[in-house]
């Protein structure tokens, strides 16, 4: 490294040589990397547009935090690698705090998913996104973070997994896995988990209900949800109630009550 342009703070602003730089798999996106964006970058690469990449060292390299696009970019456009690239050294003390320093720093790109903030929160080590994983890896779900076609029990949608997370609790997540295959797509045989089935008003009916009925058994309520009503009924049940209101939260609030009526249906003798 030659010497920082500037100092400030704990982080240094300097020139990093491409063979000292890589993407650190644990946290970035590299399966999801858009090759067309990085071959535009490419293309148009200009000097006086290129914004520094944030990085962390790591030995004698420094692993990116931010600018993945702009690495593979200038991997393309200068294949000799015998280039430097802008960048800003921030002082992390672990691979959990440099996941933490993605996450904010990327908190405002519009090319960063959620699933993207989901895989770095694991590795920073977020209590939530970690029961996620483990709860759906005891019920042999699994997670498919690249494009390619899903193998039978894996799901592409952590995110929205930990946004019923949170509704539901720790306690009551299980259970939602649990039953969430039969209610959502009984018309599916692949056993994979669509990001839009779980962004259903169904679901986060489904989710809601779990969470207001927290006082009853686990059993109790996989049993009424299991012998109630399929998921289409529910939603017959919802569409005949609805008076013109179209509402999300009114649709939710329909559901949890269908769900109600399925859950004592299915407790019935």
């Amino acid at each position: 490294m030659g010497k920082p342009s500037f100092s400030h703070n704990g982080v240094v602003y300097t020139m990093l040589h491409m063979s000292t730089l890589f993407p650190d798999p644990a946290y970035q996106r590299t399966e999801l990397l858009d090759t067309s964006r990085c071959r535009k970058i490419s293309l148009d690469w200009d000097w006086r547009a290129l914004t520094p990449l944030k990085v962390v060292k790591r030995g004698k390299k420094y692993a990116i935090l931010d600018g993945l696009h702009r690495f593979v970019a200038a991997q393309l456009r200068f294949p000799d690698g015998n280039i430097s690239l802008p960048a800003i050294i921030i002082k992390c003390d672990d691979i959990k705090k440099e996941a933490d320093v993605f996450i904010k720093s990327s908190t405002n790109s519009k090319n960063l998913t959620a699933n993207s903030i989901f895989k770095a929160m694991v590795t920073r080590g977020d209590r939530a996104a970690r029961s996620v994983v483990r709860t759906l890896r005891q019920r042999g779900i699994s997670i498919a973070y690249g494009r390619g076609r899903m193998s039978p029990n894996q799901t592409k949608c952590p995110a929205a997994f930990l946004d019923a997370y949170r509704v539901t609790g720790s306690r009551r997540f299980g259970l939602l896995a649990d039953v969430i295959r039969q209610y959502e797509r009984p018309d599916r045989n692949d056993n994979t988990i669509e990001t839009e089935a779980l962004k259903s008003v169904f679901v986060k009916g489904l989710a809601a209900f779990l969470a207001g009925a927290i006082d009853r058994p686990d059993a109790e309520v996989k049993r009424g949800l299991q012998n109630g009503w399929s998921a289409a009924e529910v939603m017959d049940w919802v569409h005949a109630k609805e008076d013109g209101r179209t509402g999300r939260s009114t649709r939710n609030a329909l559901v949890v009550n269908a769900l109600g009526h399925s859950f004592e249906k299915g407790l019935r003798p």
